[in-house]
C-alpha cells in the first residue's frame, strides 16, 4: 500500500497539471508499485553488499596479517631445517674424517704387520743359523766322544811305541816353525771371527734384555694402570655408596626431626583445634542453611529449565504449523497466478473485439462523411440517423453491460489479489517473527544450558566444601588423631630401624675397606715378588712368545676396537636415517602447508576477482535500472502527453457526436488497455529481475561455502601455529631427538677420545717399530758383513781343499818313490810321525778340556792335579786366565794370544797355545786312525783311499806339502832297525 506522503506529492502534481476531477488520477500500477518495492530492495541489498564488501576487506586484511604471520613461522621453521641440514652436514663430515682415519689406520696396521712379517722372517733366518751352528757343535760333541774312545787305545800304543815318538818330534821341530806362522795368519782371522761373534752375541743380548725390560715395564706399567684403575674405580664406587648412606642417613635424620616437629605441631594444632571446634559448629550450621537455600534455588531453575523445555516444544510445534501455512499459501500464490493467466487471455479476447469496435467506428465516420457531403433530405437524414442513434444506443448499452461486468470481475480478481498479497506479507512477516523467535529461543536454550552448567558446579563446589567441612569437623572431634599417632609412630620405629641397620651397614663396609686395602697391599707385594722372580726365570723363548701373544692381543684388540666402531658407525648411520626420515616428515609437512598457503592465496586471489566482477555486475546493473527508470518515467511523460492529446481530440469529437457519459467509458477501455499492456511488460522486467535476484542469492551462497572452506582453513593453520599442549605427541618427539642428539654428542665426543687413543697407540706403535728397526739395522749390517766373511772363508775353504788334493798327489808320488828307492828307511821314519801326531792331539785334547773346565776353580785344580799324577804333559793355564776368559762368551772361550813362545824345555813338542789355534786336529786324527788301520791291515790302496776322502785342514796341507822328509835329502841318513811289531804305515 502507497505512504500518505506518496498520496500527497501525488495531488501536488495533478493540482500543477490542471486534472479534471472527472477522470480518474494516474495511479501507478500494483506491478508498478511491486516493481518499484524491487527496486527499493534491490538498493538495500546493494547497501547490504557493499557491506559485505568491507566485511570481506576487513577479512582479507585479517588473512593477510594472518598470512604474514604464516610467513614469519615458515621462516623460523625454515631456519631450524637450515641448522639441522648443517648439523647433518657435520655429521656427515666427522664420519667422512672418522672413516679416512679409519682407512689410515688400516694402512698404518697393513705397514705395521708387513714389518712384522719381515721381522719374523728375519727372526726366524737367525733361528736358522742358530739351529745350524747348534747342529755343527752337537757334531763336534759327538766327535770328541768317540775321539775318547780313540784317545784310550792311542795311550795304550804311545806307551808301545814311545821310542817312534821320539823320532817323529824331531821332524816335527823342523815343521813347527812353518806350522806356527800358518797358526799364526788363523789364528788372528779366528781372533777377528771370535771377537765379531762375540760382540753381536753381546749386542743380541742386551737387545734382547732390554727387549724383555721393556716388555716387563710396559706390563708392569699396564698391570699398575690396571690395578689403579680398579683401586679407583672400587674407591669410587665405595665413596659413592658412602656418600648414598650419608645422604640416606641425613634424610632420614631429617625425617626424623621433621616427624618429631610435625608430631609437636600437631600436638598444639590439637588444643588449637579444640577451642576452634565451636566456632566451626557454627560456621557448619550457617554453611547448612546456605546448602539448603542453594538445593532450593537449584529446585527452581530445574522447574525454570522443564518449563522453557516445555515452551520450547510448543514453540517447534507452531514453527510447524506456520511453515504448512507457509506451504498452503504457496499454493494458493500458483492458483492465483493460473487466474491471472486466465484473465491475460480474456484481455486478449476483448482486445480483438476492441478493435472490432474501432472498425464499426470507422464505417460510422464514413457514412458520417458521405451524409455530410450527400445531397439527402432531411427526412432521410433524420431515419438514418435515428436508426444510426437506435443502433449506437444498443451498442452502447451491450458495451456499457459488458464495461460493468469485466469492471466487477477487475474489481473482484484485484481485490482477491491484494487480500492474497496481505495474507503473504502477512505470513512472510510471521515467518520472519517465528523465525526470530526461534533464534531468541536458541539464545535462551543455551543461555540457560550454561545458567545450568554454572548451577552444577555451584552444587559441585557446595557438594565438595561439604566434605571438606566434615573432614575438618571429624579432625576437630579427634577421630582420625590416634590413627595418625599410630602411623607416625610407625614410621618413626620403621626409621629408627632403617637407621640402626644402615649405621651397621656403614662400620661392617668400613671393616670390609680396610681388609680390602690390606689385601690390595699384600697382593701388591706378592705381584712384585712374582715379577721379580718371572723376570729371572724367563728364557729367550719365552720372551719371543710373550711379544707374538702381545702382538696377536693387539690385534685382537684392535679388530674388537674395529669392530665396535664399525657398529657405532651402523648405530650412527641408522640414526642419521631416522633423523633423515623425521627431517623428511616435517618437510613433507612444511611443504603441504606451504602448498595450502598458495591454494589458499589463489583462492583469495580468484575469490577477490570474482567479488570486484559481482560488484561490477551488480554497479552495471543499478546503472542499466536507473536508465531503465529514468527512460520509463520519460516514456511516463510522453505517454501522459499524448493520452492527454487523444484525450482532448477525443473530447471534441465526443462533444460532437456523444453524450458526456459516454467519454468517461471510452476512456477508461483505452486505460485498461493501455495498463494491461503496461503491465505485461513491467511482468517480463520483473521476471528478468527474479532471475538475476536469484542468480546473485546463487553467488552469496557460494560465496558463504567459500567463506566457510577459508574460516576452517584458517583455523586449521590456527592449530597447527599454535603453542603446543605439553602431553602432544610432537613435543615428546621434539624431546626424544633432543635427547638423541645429546647422546649422539656424548658418543662422538667419547669416539674422538677413542680415536685419539687409538692415535697415540698407533704413534706408540710406529715409534717401537721404527725403534726395531734402527736396533736392527746394525744387526743387518754386521749379518751381512759376517755373511760376506763366511763367503771369503768358503772361498779360501775351497783353494785350501784344492791345494790339499794337489799335495795329496803328491806325497803319495813321494811316498811311491821312497819306497820305491828305500824302504827301510821309510819304516823307521812312520812310527816317529805318528807318536808326533798323537802328542799333539793329546794336548789339543787337555787344552780344550781344561779350557771347558776353567769356569769352575775347584774342577780346574783337580783336573790340574790328575794330569800331574798321569804324568802326561799339559798345558800351564792360569786360572786368572781362565778367569779372563770367562768375562767372554763361549764362543770366545778359546782365543788365547799368539805371542807366547815354546819353553826349550818341551822336548820337541808344540805348545797347547799353537794347538788350540790349530783347527785341523780332526783331520790328523782322522789321518792317524787311517795308519793305524793301515799297519794292522797291512794293506796300501784302502789307506790311500782313506787318505783321498778324508777331511782336509790347513795343518795337512803343510805337513804334505812342506815336510822335508829323508827321501828327498841327497844326504841319506843309515836306515834303523824297526821294531818288530810294527808294519808298515802309508803317510
Amino acid at each position: 500500500m502507497p505512504g500518505p506522503d506518496s498520496c500527497s506529492v501525488v495531488t501536488n502534481v495533478l493540482a500543477e497539471l490542471g486534472w479534471d476531477e472527472a477522470y480518474a488520477v494516474p495511479i501507478a500500477n500494483k506491478e508498478n508499485k511491486v516493481l518499484l518495492r524491487k527496486l527499493d530492495e534491490l538498493h538495500q541489498r546493494i547497501h547490504q553488499r557493499s557491506n559485505e564488501y568491507t566485511t570481506e576487506c576487513e577479512k582479507v586484511k585479517q588473512l593477510r596479517d594472518h598470512m604474514q604471520a604464516v610467513r614469519q613461522e615458515i621462516d623460523n621453521t625454515a631456519a631450524l631445517c637450515e641448522m639441522r641440514d648443517k648439523n647433518i652436514h657435520d655429521e656427515e663430515h666427522q664420519q667422512k674424517i672418522l672413516q679416512r682415519e679409519h682407512g689410515k689406520m688400516e694402512t698404518e696396521l697393513e705397514k705395521i704387520s708387513s714389518l712384522y712379517k719381515d721381522v719374523r722372517e728375519r727372526k726366524t733366518r737367525l733361528e736358522n743359523l742358530l739351529f745350524i751352528k747348534k747342529s755343527d757343535l752337537d757334531k763336534v760333541v759327538q766327535s770328541t766322544k768317540e775321539d775318547k774312545k780313540g784317545i784310550e787305545e792311542w795311550i795304550k800304543k804311545i806307551e808301545e811305541r814311545e821310542e817312534d815318538m821320539m823320532i817323529l818330534k824331531k821332524y816335527i821341530r823342523q815343521d813347527d816353525s812353518k806350522i806356527k806362522e800358518l797358526d799364526l795368519e788363523i789364528g788372528r782371522l779366528t781372533d777377528k771371527l771370535r771377537e765379531k761373534k762375540a760382540k753381536l752375541n753381546n749386542i743380541y743380548t742386551k737387545t734382547q734384555t732390554d727387549r724383555l725390560a721393556l716388555d716387563q715395564a710396559c706390563e708392569e706399567t699396564r698391570t699398575a694402570y690396571t690395578e689403579r684403575d680398579n683401586l679407583i674405580r672400587q674407591w669410587e664406587h665405595v665413596i659413592n655408596r658412602m656418600r648414598q648412606r650419608d645422604e640416606e642417613l641425613r634424610n632420614f635424620a631429617q625425617r626424623l626431626n621433621g616427624m618429631r616437629l610435625a608430631i609437636d605441631g600437631q600436638e598444639v594444632a590439637l588444643r588449637d583445634r579444640k577451642d576452634f571446634l565451636r566456632t566451626q559448629k557454627e560456621i557448619t550450621a550457617e554453611a547448612e542453611r546456605r546448602l539448603v537455600e542453594t538445593m532450593n534455588g537449584i529446585a527452581r531453575q530445574k522447574l525454570e529449565l522443564t518449563e522453557s523445555e516445555t515452551r520450547h516444544q510448543n514453540f517447534l510445534s507452531e514453527l510447524e504449523t506456520l511453515k504448512r501455512t507457509v506451504d498452503k499459501m504457496s499454493g494458493d500464490l500458483e492458483s492465483m497466478r493460473t487466474k491471472i493467466s486466465q484473465i491475460k487471455k480474456e484481455k486478449l479476447q476483448k482486445t480483438t473485439k476492441l478493435e472490432a469496435l474501432r472498425q464499426q467506428l470507422g464505417d460510422l465516420k464514413e457514412r458520417f462523411s458521405y451524409v455530410s457531403q450527400g445531397k439527402l433530405t432531411v427526412q432521410q437524414l433524420a431515419n438514418e440517423t435515428d436508426a444510426q442513434l437506435s443502433a449506437q444506443e444498443s451498442n452502447y448499452e451491450a458495451l456499457t453491460k459488458q464495461l460493468q461486468q469485466l469492471r466487477d470481475t477487475r474489481f473482484k480478481v484485484i481485490q482477491n489479489f491484494e487480500d492474497t498479497k496481505g495474507k503473504s506479507k502477512l505470513l512472510e512477516q510471521q515467518v520472519e517473527g517465528a523465525r526470530a523467535s526461534l533464534r531468541m529461543l536458541n539464545a535462551k536454550l543455551v543461555k540457560l544450558d550454561m545458567h545450568l552448567l554454572r548451577q552444577q558446579e555451584v552444587i559441585y563446589k557446595e557438594d565438595f566444601h561439604i566434605q571438606q567441612m566434615e573432614r575438618r569437623i571429624s579432625r576437630m572431634r579427634g577421630e582420625q588423631n590416634e590413627e595418625e599417632k599410630t602411623v607416625l609412630e610407625k614410621e618413626v620405629q620403621g626409621l629408627s630401624t632403617d637407621l640402626e641397620d644402615r649405621t651397621k651397614m656403614a662400620t661392617a663396609l668400613m671393616n670390609e675397606l680396610t681388609s680390602l686395602k690390606s689385601e690390595v697391599y699384600r697382593v701388591k707385594k706378592e705381584v712384585h715378588v712374582l715379577q721379580e722372580r718371572s723376570g729371572h726365570v724367563e728364557n729367550r723363548l719365552k720372551t719371543s712368545e710373550l711379544e707374538v701373544e702381545i702382538a696377536t692381543r693387539e690385534k685382537a684388540k684392535m679388530e674388537v676396537v674395529l669392530q665396535q666402531l664399525l657398529v657405532e658407525r651402523n648405530l650412527m648411520r641408522l640414526q642419521v636415517r631416522r633423523l633423515q626420515g623425521i627431517y623428511q616428515k616435517h618437510a613433507t609437512k612444511v611443504f603441504d602447508l606451504e602448498t595450502a598457503k598458495q591454494e589458499l592465496e589463489l583462492v583469495v586471489k580468484e575469490r577477490r576477482q570474482e567479488i570486484n566482477l559481482h560488484q561490477q555486475m551488480l554497479l552495471s546493473e543499478h546503472r542499466i535500472a536507473s536508465e531503465e527508470n529514468c527512460q520509463l518515467r520519460v516514456e511516463a511523460q510522453t505517454r501522459r502527453s499524448k493520452i492527454d492529446k487523444l484525450i482532448k481530440r477525443y473530447e471534441i469529437l465526443t462533444s460532437l457526436m456523444a453524450a458526456p457519459g459516454e467519454e468517461e467509458a471510452r476512456t477508461q477501455t483505452y486505460y485498461l488497455i493501455r495498463a494491461a499492456q503496461e503491465k505485461e511488460e513491467l511482468q517480463q522486467k520483473g521476471d528478468k529481475l527474479d532471475m538475476e535476484t536469484r542468480q546473485a542469492e546463487q553467488e552469496l551462497v557460494a560465496l558463504e561455502n567459500t567463506l566457510a572452506v577459508m574460516n576452517g582453513c584458517n583455523q586449521v593453520f590456527h592449530v597447527s601455529y599454535s603453542k603446543l599442549p605439553e602431553n602432544s605427541e610432537e613435543l615428546k618427539l621434539g624431546k626424544e631427538l633432543q635427547e638423541e642428539q645429546r647422546v649422539l654428542s656424548i658418543k662422538s665426543r667419547y669416539d674422538m677420545v677413542r680415536i685419539n687413543e687409538l692415535r697415540q697407540l698407533v704413534q706408540n706403535l710406529t715409534d717401537e717399530i721404527i725403534a726395531i728397526g734402527r736396533d736392527i739395522e746394525p744387526y743387518s749390517t754386521q749379518i751381512e758383513e759376517l755373511t760376506q766373511e763366511l763367503d771369503r772363508k768358503n772361498k779360501d775353504l775351497v783353494a785350501q781343499k784344492e791345494r790339499l788334493s794337489r799335495a795329496q798327489i803328491r806325497l803319495k808320488k813321494a811316498i811311491i818313490k821312497t819306497e820305491a828307492e828305500q824302504p827301510d828307511h821309510l819304516d823307521v821314519i812312520r812310527p816317529d810321525i805318528q807318536v808326533r801326531i798323537l802328542k799333539e792331539y793329546v794336548e789339543r785334547l787337555t787344552c780344550d778340556i781344561l779350557n771347558c773346565v776353567k769356569s769352575d776353580d775347584l774342577i780346574f785344580e783337580q783336573a790340574h792335579a790328575l794330569l800331574a799324577a798321569s804324568g802326561l804333559s799339559y798345558p800351564r793355564i792360569s786360572i786368572q786366565r781362565s778367569r779372563r776368559g770367562s768375562r767372554f762368551s763361549s764362543g770366545h772361550s778359546h782365543v788365547t794370544t799368539p805371542s807366547i813362545a815354546r819353553s826349550p824345555a818341551s822336548s820337541g813338542s808344540v805348545t797347547p797355545i799353537e794347538i788350540s789355534r790349530v783347527p785341523s786336529a780332526r783331520s790328523i786324527d782322522a789321518s792317524f786312525r787311517a795308519m793305524q788301520d793301515s799297519t794292522i791291515s797291512g794293506m796300501d790302496s784302502p789307506t790311500r783311499s782313506e787318505m783321498s776322502n778324508m777331511p782336509h785342514t790347513p795343518t795337512t796341507i803343510d805337513l804334505s806339502s812342506q815336510a822335508t822328509l829323508p827321501g828327498d835329502s841327497k844326504t841319506g841318513t843309515k836306515p834303523q832297525p824297526s821294531k818288530p811289531g810294527s808294519g808298515k804305515v802309508p803317510f
